[in-house]
């Protein structure tokens, strides 16, 4: 399968350049990532700008053909690894994530502030040009941050992530145990100020990922937990996977699903088809049950899993492989799911190239049959961070090592690793 086009990130100390997320609308790319130092758009004068001590992170614009627009840098101390991004229906991008350390803290031209635990909470929102429309940070006790968020039509947002001790929401406090980390969900207006907030608990650590989806004037929320969640007892024995259906309006929990299995699970990623959502969750050795369905696993495989609006399985298909990240959206023309995922011993058949790790796009069926595959592959070791659809077309964002191949053309990390986005256009 051959990439319409591909965007390398090379810096210049040998230090990992990743791209962390990527959404795509109104025939623009947002691209959230890491740097150190200078960061080429290789193969163009373009240079994401990381030279200062305090810059670790960016947002970059890309218009539909891969050309680079602007970057911006995103300033502190310390950051967590996850930075999320969402292009709103106007054109302009809100970003996500966690930051700490005692220096300032800042997005683009938003007013800087300061973290207040290990990590703290932040959403920025910036128009087409990079431009700062309002930001805000929030924080609980201790380690705090954003793993998701999505833009609400009305020109809002709604974030999600891990919390720690008490968080304040709006002048009200979401409280939690202090040895604990729970989910936080927050709406947000235009300007980035605090509109509800709510707390999904669970009865152990939370602390993988939490994925937001949005249809309507519903939010879907997924994500992994110990325990027991919401007063339920756990489904498995370690860690778990919920669903829940919330009301924009208000947070309301509407509706709510735990799997679980033998092992470990843990939420990849959910997205939105006309009929439901739809889950990509991988499972330790062992089982997962999933309502009548029972997938085994004797590695750390992927499932997909389709649902509801009530959150009841509808489908649920082993995509085996040794699955450690994995990102999900729908297409809007077809209801067909379009994958990326990260493995050591391939996907759904197609064997692995035999290096460290490879990235493989994938499309499934509405009720998960995998139509096409293809491994990116060839290279040290790719990590696929991220997906999104524009115009028919697939993105896909990640970081890679030693050499990859988008199609015919195959490029080379320097001696770290080296970011990327790529455009496909998709197979039926």
């Amino acid at each position: 399968m051959m990439a319409a086009w591909d965007v390398e990130l090379g810096g210049e100390f040998g230090e990992p350049e990743g791209a962390l997320d990527v959404a795509a609308g109104s025939n623009a790319i947002y691209a959230v990532g890491r740097c150190q130092g200078k960061a080429h758009v290789v193969g163009t004068p373009f240079v994401v700008d990381c030279v200062a001590a305090d810059v670790r992170n960016f947002v970059m614009k890309l218009a539909d053909n891969g050309s680079p627009v602007w970057s911006k840098p995103i300033r502190s101390e310390a950051m967590e690894d996850r930075i999320a991004v969402a292009i709103a229906p106007d054109g302009s991008v809100w970003v996500a994530g966690g930051f700490g350390g005692m220096g300032a803290f800042s997005v683009a031209d938003c007013a800087s502030a300061t973290s207040g635990g290990s990590s703290d909470v932040f959403v920025a929102h910036l128009d087409p040009n990079g431009l700062c429309l309002g930001s805000t940070t929030f924080m609980g006790g201790l380690r705090d941050y954003a793993t998701d968020i999505v833009a609400l039509p009305e020109g809002g947002a709604v974030v999600t992530g891990r919390y720690h001790g008490t968080m304040y929401v709006a002048g009200e406090p979401m409280q939690t145990d202090i040895n604990n980390g729970d989910t936080f969900v927050v709406a947000l207006d235009a300007d980035a100020a605090m509109v509800w907030g709510r707390a999904m608990n669970g009865g152990g650590v939370d602390e993988a990922d939490v994925r937001l989806a949005l249809a309507g004037d519903d939010v879907f929320l997924a994500g992994t937990f110990e325990g027991g969640f919401n007063g339920q007892p756990p489904p498995g024995k370690v860690r778990n996977v919920f669903v829940a259906r919330l009301g924009a309006e208000g947070g309301d929990l509407e509706a709510f699903n735990l799997f679980g299995g033998a092992q470990e699970d843990r939420l990849l990623d959910v997205a939105i088809t006309s009929v439901g959502p739809a889950l990509l969750v991988s499972f330790e050795p062992g089982t997962l049950q999933v309502g009548d369905a029972t997938l085994s696993s004797d590695a750390m495989n992927v499932a997909l899993i389709g649902l509801t609006p009530e959150l009841e399985p509808t489908f649920a298909v082993d995509l085996e492989g040794l699955v450690t990240e994995g990102s999900l959206v729908a297409d809007p023309g077809s209801d067909d799911l379009l994958f990326a995922v990260t493995s050591t011993m391939g996907v759904a058949g197609m064997a692995s190239s035999g290096n460290d790790r490879d990235v493989y796009l994938g499309r499934a069926g509405c009720l998960g049959q995998v139509r096409w595959l293809h491994r990116l592959g060839d290279g040290d070791a790719q990590y696929g961070r991220g997906v999104a659809m524009l115009a028919g077309s697939l993105l896909v964002a990640g970081e890679f090592g030693g050499d990859i191949a988008f199609g015919l053309h195959n490029v080379s990390a320097g001696t770290g690793a080296d970011g990327f986005v790529a455009r496909y256009d998709i197979p039926e």
